[in-house]
């Protein structure tokens, strides 16, 4: 391969370095989407396979968050209130530990960021595709509506291609914070308030009703650091 490319001219460097590159970020979404399709297969496990005989004094799983998972709201919750060791907290110590605690977000964006924003919403649609393509071969959809997500991911793909991966302009401290805004868009507008309903309903299902997510909680918060870092 070493003896390969050192025949390469130039030009032909940069297409071979451009189709490794977008081929790792295709890559990446594709390993992004079998995540959290993975998880999604776990979290339905657990409620369609769960045995009372063997849950303890654990209820059953709801299917919010995840309650075999050690590090999932869910499973420390069931962990505090049902362990046997006998240093099991009340429920109103959870309650208030859950309530009071906050998580600081500080968004960033960094001059010499790779990724364009063209290219994450690229991205994106690309995880779009192979989760509708899922919901299809799940449901056995028809061959025509397969074709067309097939059809649909080739122009994704090549629609990639055809752009430039390299932001040719320097950014502004604005145009940093309009780009550091593709996470607020694309992600947490719409996780954020999914968990913590997830959570709330998690909270009622464990503890009882009396338990929920207070209103007035805020387990997160915001800061931003985009534009501040100009070297």
């Amino acid at each position: 391969m070493v003896q390969f490319v050192e025949k390469l001219s130039p030009e032909e460097l940069v297409i071979v370095s451009r189709a490794f590159a977008h081929f790792l970020g295709i890559a990446n979404a594709a390993e992004a989407h079998e995540r959290c399709r993975r998880l999604k297969m776990a979290l339905s496990s657990e409620v369609n396979d769960y045995n009372p005989a063997n849950g303890g004094k654990a209820p059953a799983p709801i299917g919010a968050l995840h309650a075999n998972k050690r590090d999932s709201t869910a499973g420390v919750l069931s962990n505090l209130l049902y362990s046997e060791d006998g240093s099991t907290p009340t429920k109103d110590e959870i309650f208030k530990s859950l309530t009071s605690q906050t998580v600081e977000i500080v968004l960033t964006a960094h001059p010499t960021q790779v990724n364009r924003r063209t290219l994450l919403e690229k991205h994106s649609r690309v995880q779009k595709i192979l989760t509708e393509a899922d919901e299809v071969r799940s449901s056995k959809g028809t061959s025509y509506r397969q074709q067309q997500l097939d059809d649909a991911l080739r122009r994704e793909i090549a629609s990639i291609w055809q752009t430039d991966e390299v932001s040719r302009v320097k950014p502004s401290p604005q145009s940093e914070a309009e780009r550091g805004t593709l996470v607020i868009e694309t992600v947490l507008w719409e996780v954020l308030p999914n968990f913590l309903r997830k959570l709330d309903a998690t909270m009622k299902s464990s503890m009882g009703d009396d338990y929920s997510l207070p209103l007035t909680a805020s387990p997160f918060k915001f800061a931003s650091w985009m534009g501040g870092d100009r070297d």
